[in-house]
């Protein structure tokens, strides 16, 4: 059985204003984070691959155009992705130590939960539906869609992309929409403006080169932000949402979707 919503506790709701300011706080301290730890791996990518292919590294970033030739390359940039997303997590954390009125598991809703059969329809049926037509949709749309989730070939790489993509992203992602963003609204807000604006959110944050990737991504905002209000926990939307990225991956890297 799911968890009645209704007999969980009630955030205190906070306006648009407040959640503006603390997202630009937890920006703030995500960018200061992400300085100080971009430093610390660049010292080690230097002495592991050497100066000029961290100088080269940079240069291809800036330019948006990462060469997947070099293994070193592959390495570095989910080292990075990587640091971005532990601090981000870090980041949301000291803001709610800091900011927030309730405990910081009730903050973002992190609470147990327990997957009912309706859950794993969602999580196991429904995701990888969804995953398979956005995927054709995107493919006549945009045919560039294919370049925006490449993935290495090789190990350790392949191990790093599926760490970020299918564990860590999931989890971050969801502790910042589902978990701040949509506990907070959800305490002032009815669960459909809610679930709008936390989606729309979500959507921009994966827009690239065009608004058609983020238009496919945004139903699936919705789905999820339907399952944190069904059965109260952002575990039970991580679950969904990293077995979608499981299933994208796994289409990508076979060359099916």
């Amino acid at each position: 059985m799911s968890r009645d919503v209704e007999n969980q506790p009630k955030m205190p709701g906070v306006s648009i204003l407040e959640l503006a300011f603390s997202l630009l706080a937890i920006a703030i301290t995500a960018f200061v984070l992400n300085i100080l730890g971009g430093i610390a791996l660049s010292l080690v990518a230097i002495v592991v691959f050497g100066q000029n292919a961290v100088t080269n590294f940079g240069q291809q970033i800036k330019s948006g155009m990462l060469s997947t030739n070099q293994p070193a390359y592959e390495l570095l940039n989910f080292g990075l992705m990587i640091l971005i997303y532990v601090t981000l997590g870090l980041a949301i954390w000291l803001v709610a130590k800091f900011r927030a009125k309730v405990p910081f598991t009730e903050r973002v809703a992190w609470r147990d939960w327990d997957g009912d059969r309706q859950f794993w329809w969602l999580a196991i049926g429904v995701g990888p539906l969804y995953g398979l037509i956005s995927g054709w949709l995107l493919g006549l749309l945009e045919p560039q869609a294919e370049q925006w989730l490449k993935l290495p070939t090789q190990f350790p790489a392949l191990g790093m992309a599926f760490f970020v993509i299918v564990i860590l992203g999931p989890a971050v992602e969801e502790l910042l929409f589902r978990g701040w963003i949509f506990t907070g609204l959800r305490g002032r807000l009815a669960f459909l403006p809610t679930a709008l604006i936390t989606a729309t959110l979500f959507a921009l944050a994966h827009y690239e080169s065009t608004f058609t990737y983020a238009m496919a991504v945004f139903p699936m905002g919705l789905l999820l932000s339907y399952v944190r209000e069904r059965y109260g926990s952002i575990k039970a939307s991580i679950v969904v949402h990293g077995l979608f990225n499981l299933f994208a991956m796994a289409m990508n890297y076979l060359g099916a979707g």
